[in-house]
């Protein structure tokens, strides 16, 4: 037979603090992702243009400059 909230406060209490530490856990994944993301979709883009631009070197297009 379960025991009731009401024989054990000490079992709600532990509950209500795991829950609070899996959220943090949660939110700070959840940060970590957003930054993997960023990262990710930068680097993506940079090798996106070096491609390009080795593409342009076979080709025997003249370079171009990278703009800043």
């Amino acid at each position: 037979m379960a025991a009731s909230l009401k024989d054990s406060p000490e079992l709600l209490n532990s509950l209500q603090q795991e829950l609070q530490a899996k959220s943090l856990m949660l939110a700070e994944l959840e940060l970590i992702i957003e930054d993997y993301e960023g990262e990710r979709s930068k680097l993506l883009k940079e090798l996106t243009a070096l491609k390009e631009r080795i593409l342009d070197l076979a080709e025997g297009k003249e370079p171009q400059r990278k703009r800043e």
